[in-house]
């Protein structure tokens, strides 16, 4: 998908420059990113939580005994997974957004390899994996209950 570069924020000789860009075709209400997490796969997530949180004084958010979610106190976070409950392989980033549908289209306009289709888990989580063109697996979610 092409991008259209609006404007360089900063000074044009800063090696850290932030780009202002949007997807072609994307309106002001296109979907929010709200949290961005990577996911570690570990042999041991109870060890993992143990040794992460000790080192980097993180707290546990939420822990499924195959996934645990360790935060500090600004909310930014880290997955420790062994083997993803109902997916055939384990995301390396978990990315949360407020409409996960336009996510699933975009990704279905983009070509890209969906390897773990629109679901709602047990858990309270509609998502989806994608491969990008790199190799890596992304989790895109949103929190949602199973209609009824």
């Amino acid at each position: 998908m092409p991008f259209e570069v609006d404007r360089i924020v900063g000074d044009e000789r800063s090696p850290l420059r932030r780009l202002d860009w949007q997807p072609e075709g994307c309106l002001p209400d296109c979907m929010q990113v709200e949290r961005i997490a990577p996911i570690l796969t570990v042999r041991d997530v109870a060890a993992a939580v143990a040794e992460h949180a000790s080192v980097l004084g993180m707290r546990v958010v939420m822990d499924m005994g195959w996934i645990a979610f360790l935060a500090d106190d600004a909310g930014r976070q880290i997955g420790l997974m062994t083997s993803d409950a109902t997916a055939p392989v384990n995301p390396d980033v978990s990315v949360f957004v407020d409409d996960v549908e336009a996510a699933y289209a975009a990704a279905n306009a983009a070509g890209v390899e969906i390897v773990h289709p629109l679901s709602y888990e047990d858990w309270g989580v509609r998502r989806f994996f994608y491969r990008d063109s790199s190799g890596r697996v992304i989790n895109v979610g949103t929190h949602a209950l199973r209609p009824e």
